[in-house]
């Protein structure tokens, strides 16, 4: 089936529609409405987004949402029951009513779309901290809005917050809604959705609009310093001191004292830029590249395990014959609280978004987790996650511990190699169908 978009480049509402294509298995073709001449003979009220159809075109971007859903039921975008497919519209509506309104006169002046009103963006601000703090409500308990897998309602959703976790949701703010951001950044990382999106980096503070000289807006440029008018005609240059008649000038001997810094909240948007740079280029590297060099490459040793698929079944046989115990050593990862994994899926997110944050230890390490039990509707017991990882180095890389906040929740426990018991556990960890007693129903690599 033929199906044309028409929107202009860069609209959230483009994002939705193409994720869906992709969940739904559909091509989608997208055009620029700006450029386009056949636009103008489709659209309703002359309005982008437009979908061009065998049937006709549609037009309103939910509307185009809900038709793409729809065209293949088998693929879970409405929910599977009468029940499910009311409650998707329900969170369609509130994503459209409630979120991307009060998301647009927050984001858009940062983006120089929309003129910055103090009052509007206050009431934005505020309106937005009551909705995501009952989003965290109900995704403390759910992993998706409905049901157990994404739909439309994630979709939409997901893609009215984007440009605000880009933008302008900083790591205080994140903090008071922990579900929402696991939530998030789970949807965020599915292939259909990463494709359209790319990398999300979540905003390191919040941007803030700019005035018509590309600066940030000054909050009270026609006051002085003690709230009064300033005088018309600008501020007059106060009078230089002259030194005194026989004697130093001791105020002149004084050298300048440094300005105090800055409040990054009353800095632009290029002075907070460069502060990054700047803090960026003060970073120590890590200590793991003050090592000695060491004879195995851990480039080569991901290369070569993954060298067939799923993986290279002799990996083993050279692996612990260039094995470097002075440069590396090798830890199991063992979840302190699986008495809590009783859901299979939420079992799986969890390994999931442990993995996702291990990102800052990547260049030092190679890992495995796995989902361990008798079968994904097992009742009777909880589920296992459990892993095994080389680090370089002699211990666990302070680039896990640190910068991935989940790694708290394992005990790590050091596998002494110099034995062929330590060695066979580290390879059951890695290949083998069936870990301590219980089947591998799912195994994650980290590479």
């Amino acid at each position: 089936m033929a199906l044309t978009l028409y929107a202009e480049s860069g609209d959230y509402r483009v994002w939705k529609a193409q994720i869906i294509a992709a969940y739904a298995g559909l091509e989608l073709e997208v055009k620029d409405s700006t450029t386009s001449p056949e636009f103008k003979d489709i659209t309703l009220i002359g309005k982008a987004p437009v979908l061009s159809t065998p049937q006709g075109s549609i037009s309103e971007s939910n509307a185009i949402a809900r038709y793409l859903a729809r065209l293949r039921a088998d693929s879970g975008l409405y929910g599977g029951t009468f029940h499910q497919a009311a409650l998707v519209d329900q969170w369609v509506e509130f994503s459209a009513l409630e979120l991307e309104p009060t998301a647009s006169v927050w984001v858009l002046p940062v983006k120089q779309k929309l003129a910055f009103n103090p009052k509007s963006h206050a009431q934005a601000v505020a309106d937005m901290q009551i909705f995501l703090t009952k989003l965290n409500d109900h995704l403390l308990r759910n992993t998706f809005f409905v049901g157990n897998r994404i739909t439309l309602a994630d979709i939409s959703i997901v893609t009215a917050l984007v440009d605000a976790f880009r933008e302008v949701f900083d790591p205080k703010f994140r903090a008071q809604i922990p579900n929402v951001v696991r939530w998030f950044e789970t949807v965020v990382n599915q292939k259909p959705v990463a494709d359209v999106l790319g990398k999300v980096e979540l905003a390191k503070f919040e941007k803030k609009h700019k005035d018509n000289k590309g600066g940030q807006q000054q909050k009270q440029d026609n006051k002085d310093e003690k709230g009064g008018d300033k005088p018309k005609g600008g501020d007059k240059p106060q009078q230089q001191q002259q030194p005194k008649k026989g004697g130093d000038n001791k105020d002149q001997a004084k050298p300048k004292e440094a300005a105090p810094p800055k409040d990054p909240k009353e800095m632009s948007n290029a002075d907070l830029e460069d502060m990054l740079e700047a803090e960026k280029s003060k970073k120590v590297k890590s200590p793991l590249d003050a090592l000695p060099q060491s004879p195995m490459i851990l480039d080569a040793v991901k290369k070569d395990l993954f060298s067939q698929r799923p993986w290279n079944p002799d990996f083993f046989k050279t692996f612990w014959g260039q094995f470097d115990a002075a440069g590396y050593c090798i830890y199991r990862s063992l979840y302190k609280y699986n008495e809590e994994n009783k859901v299979y899926f939420r079992t799986l997110n969890a390994m999931g978004g442990f993995l996702q944050r291990c990102d800052a230890v990547r260049k030092y390490a190679l890992g495995v987790m796995a989902v361990l039990g008798t079968d994904e509707e097992q009742t009777d017991a909880p589920f296992q996650l459990a892993g095994m990882w080389i680090f370089r180095g002699d211990k666990v890389p302070g680039e896990m511990l640190n910068e991935n906040p989940d790694s708290e929740y394992y005990n790590w426990e050091k596998i002494d190699i110099s034995n062929n018991n330590g060695k066979k556990e580290v390879e059951t960890y890695f290949f083998a169908p069936e870990i301590t007693g219980l089947k591998v129903l799912e195994r994650r690599f980290m590479k």
